[in-house]
């Protein structure tokens, strides 16, 4: 079992597909392949639409993820690994708290922050002692999260005797979440599947304001836990502002990240676990990695939630 430290909360949700690809790239050099991600990103940004052909998606809000992951029980949370210090910091983890410093922001600073007018009035209204309100208005006022898992490529080649796959993630915040620290996407496959640096990589798409259009897009590198095979990880900047720095307000909100497999001699079937991990602290975040599954965990205190799908794909 291979191990690496990440600094996470733990919260795991399954979707599970059986898809079966086509050959979409057979032929195309890596930098066609790049061009043609490019172009098909933006066309989904600007028309509003999804990849729905050999995928699956799965949304939930950044409320509910930290919500599930403290109703378990201090011995179910140290069943999974976690410390009492860790489990103790989770329970702080407050998101009551966060609107209420934004109660304390003016109607402009909340905007440049990019919150709707209407999500304005909900913090400016927000009453902690309404307990059934309360809950609803801390749902709405965090970001939704929707995850769409996507094969875009299964299959053998029979002029170098080698299998081929590659997957995309997208993920997309519908507003800006309270919460913008370090994120991560990951993914681990079987069958001792290499890495292919030139087709993997993450570009993540980074919002002003609460401007409805990107402002730019920064192409992150997947990395690999010092060997190349089964399984490749993206840390990325959930906000790109720093005192000083050239970027005030930028959030990342949506993002595609593309996972290139292959591997000498026919594979006829893979399975993958892919995850989206969700920083609730300015820490620099880990994984740990087995054989079957991964996971985010955060030590000396917990601070991010997963969500993840598990796929199990055929060869045509």
């Amino acid at each position: 079992m291979k191990k690496f430290v990440y600094f996470f909360t733990l919260f795991v949700l399954i979707l599970s597909s059986n898809v079966f690809a086509k050959e979409l790239t057979i032929g195309d050099s890596p930098q066609n392949v790049i061009i043609k991600d490019y172009m098909q990103e933006l066309y989904e940004i600007n028309s509003n639409t999804n990849l729905t052909k050999n995928s699956t998606t799965y949304t939930i809000t950044e409320f509910d993820l930290l919500e599930n992951l403290k109703s378990k029980t201090d011995v179910e949370l140290k069943e999974q690994g976690f410390s009492q210090n860790q489990i103790d910091d989770l329970r702080k983890a407050n998101f009551e708290k966060e609107v209420l410093n934004l109660q304390k922001l003016s109607n402009d600073e909340l905007l440049i922050k990019g919150f709707s007018q209407n999500q304005i009035d909900d913090i400016k209204n927000y009453d902690k002692n309404n307990k059934l309100k309360s809950k609803t208005t801390l749902r709405n006022l965090s970001g939704k999260l929707t995850l769409t898992y996507t094969l875009l490529d299964y299959y053998y080649s029979s002029s170098n005797n080698r299998t081929y796959c590659r997957i995309r993630l997208k993920w997309r915040w519908n507003t800006n979440p309270l919460f913008t620290f370090h994120d991560m996407v990951a993914q681990l496959i079987s069958e001792n599947m290499y890495m292919n640096p030139s087709t993997s990589y993450h570009r993540v798409y980074y919002y002003k304001s609460n401007e409805s259009h990107f402002f730019k897009n920064i192409k992150y590198n997947m990395e690999t836990d010092g060997n190349t095979t089964s399984f490749m990880r993206s840390k990325f900047d959930m906000n790109t502002f720093y005192p000083g720095g050239p970027d005030p307000g930028n959030i990342a909100k949506l993002g595609f990240a593309y996972f290139g497999w292959s591997k000498y001699g026919k594979i006829n079937e893979i399975s993958t676990v892919t995850k989206y991990g969700h920083s609730y602290a300015n820490v620099f975040i880990d994984t740990n990695v087995s054989a079957t599954d991964l996971s985010f965990t955060i030590t000396p205190t917990i601070s991010v939630d997963e969500i993840g799908t598990y796929n199990y794909h055929l060869l045509d």
